[in-house]
């Protein structure tokens, strides 16, 4: 009788190893579906308006907002639209400063105003309503 090492013979998988398989699938279909979510940068959304001499809250289009982080180096930047909000991509959580930069209607002159914000870990974030003045 004559023994055959190198060949097994192929045969049904067995319900013990089936069920193990599908608990490493089931746990990695979950790890990739909450990880990156829980990894995910923040989106910031804010508004800048200005009270005038016969409404208040007018958006105010074209202020030049910077994100700052802590050591006081930019971290992202954008302009304000005709409807007075900006937008901000990918954020990661922290302390950090809104500096705004904006062209006066009344005096014509530049204007620069730091506000101090916290960034949490969630997918969006809308960031207090920032009001101008001269």
């Amino acid at each position: 009788m004559e023994l055959n090492l190198h060949r097994r013979p192929i045969d049904a998988p067995s319900s013990a190893r089936r069920r193990c398989v599908l608990k490493v699938w089931v746990a990695f279909v979950v790890l990739a579906v909450l990880l990156p979510a829980r990894l995910a940068a923040t989106d910031l959304r804010g508004r800048i308006v200005r009270n005038d001499a016969y409404r208040s809250g007018v958006p105010v289009e074209g202020v030049k907002v910077v994100l700052l982080n802590q050591a006081g180096q930019a971290a992202g930047s954008t302009v304000t639209g005709g409807d007075g909000f900006y937008y901000l991509y990918n954020i990661n959580p922290g302390s950090y400063s809104v500096e705004l930069t904006y062209s006066s209607p009344r005096s014509g002159r530049t204007v620069q105003r730091r506000v101090p914000i916290t960034v949490e870990n969630r997918q969006s974030q809308d960031i207090a309503q920032v009001v101008l003045s001269d």
